[in-house]
């Protein structure tokens, strides 16, 4: 599975974000921004730890907003999904196993 998104939360006074990188002002986000970073704030406030497309801009960054300093994590990832390997897996042995039985069904049969 591959994509990107974000994930918030509140900072004390003295608190650092994990990798910060800045300090930006909530008001310096991108339309965009201010809206992901917005539902972020929201879940967070309602207890909810829901990732967020991507769309803040900012990596690791200490957004200020409202007066209040939240710690904004961006990630990304771009793995392949695990259980389509596994499909394709299962797909191959089956095939393998059906024509091994339909030879050996067959051999079997002429030799009757």
């Amino acid at each position: 599975m591959a994509g990107s998104g974000i994930t918030i939360e509140r900072l004390g006074p003295n608190e650092s974000a994990d990798v910060p990188s800045e300090t930006v002002r909530y008001e310096d986000l991108s339309p965009r921004g201010r809206e992901v970073f917005d539902e972020a704030l929201a879940d967070l406030r309602n207890g909810s730890s829901e990732v967020h497309p991507d769309g803040v801009g900012t990596f690791g960054a200490a957004v200020v907003h409202e007066g209040t300093r939240y710690g904004v994590v961006v990630f990304s990832s771009v793995c392949g999904a695990p259980g389509v390997v596994f499909l394709l897996g299962g797909v191959a042995a089956s095939v393998v196993g059906l024509v091994a039985f339909a030879l050996a069904a067959l051999l079997s049969w002429r030799r009757a």
